[in-house]
């Protein structure tokens, strides 16, 4: 799937140069839903899990196809505000940690049961690596996470907040799921943040990677579905 670059970089500059022209505006909004990045991001973390450090989460965490036959379908954005899954704050993914307290991804270091892991030498613990969200107590503000889109220079830029990403991952429907249907939690935030930051800088041969692509492939989809919900930067001239 490609995206035509070029065409979404003239909608921008159009919205950019006639920011009280609400034609012009909604067709840059309706180029980049954040509905569909925030997608994006949670289903960037789902290969990270299993792709970049060896670390495999068992697959019946996560639905086929977006969904499992039994499980309830996920919660989307339009839902994000009451987002408050009835689950327990209980750990379902284990890693093998050093004495500095920092797990490790390697096969042999992480597993969904505990007994499954060997800590035989001195200083080594196990740890939980990811928990099932407990209850939420406070209502999500929407407004507050918005993804914003700006022309800078030859570059169209897309910039996440860390709100951004905990939305992704608690509400996408892309998210694996564990046994009840219960979206799965990431642990430790600001970690999350730093491994997508260095995947986008990873560039291949090509000049660009999966997560690059991802966000391609986003765009289009975008412009396919159609949003006004939509923030940018004013980029001066």
């Amino acid at each position: 799937m490609n995206t035509n670059l070029p065409k979404l970089k003239e909608l921008a500059q159009a919205a950019q140069q006639n920011q009280y022209d609400p034609v012009a505006l909604n067709d840059y909004g309706m180029a980049v839903p954040p509905a569909t990045v925030l997608e994006l991001i949670a289903e960037i973390e789902r290969h990270r899990l299993i792709e970049a450090e060896g670390c495999k989460p068992d697959s019946s965490n996560r639905p086929v196809g977006g969904h499992t036959a039994d499980a309830p379908t996920m919660h989307g954005l339009d839902k994000a505000e009451g987002c408050q899954p009835d689950l327990i704050n209980a750990p379902f993914f284990y890693a093998l940690a050093g004495p500095d307290g920092k797990p490790h991804y390697d096969d042999f270091c992480v597993a969904d049961n505990p007994a499954d892991l060997e800590c035989h030498e001195e200083g080594i613990t196990i740890v939980p690596l990811y928990r099932h969200p407990a209850p939420s107590t406070q209502t999500a503000d929407l407004t507050d996470v918005l993804p914003t889109v700006a022309v800078e220079g030859d570059q169209l830029v897309i910039r996440i907040t860390t709100e951004c990403l905990l939305h992704a991952v608690t509400c996408s429907s892309q998210w694996p799921v564990d046994e009840t249907g219960a979206p799965s939690r990431i642990n430790n935030g600001p970690l999350l943040i730093q491994e997508i930051i260095h995947e986008l800088q990873r560039e291949d041969e090509q000049g660009t990677n999966a997560m690059h692509r991802m966000f391609d492939e986003a765009a289009l989809d975008a412009a396919n579905n159609g949003s006004e919900a939509v923030d940018y930067d004013e980029v001066q001239p």
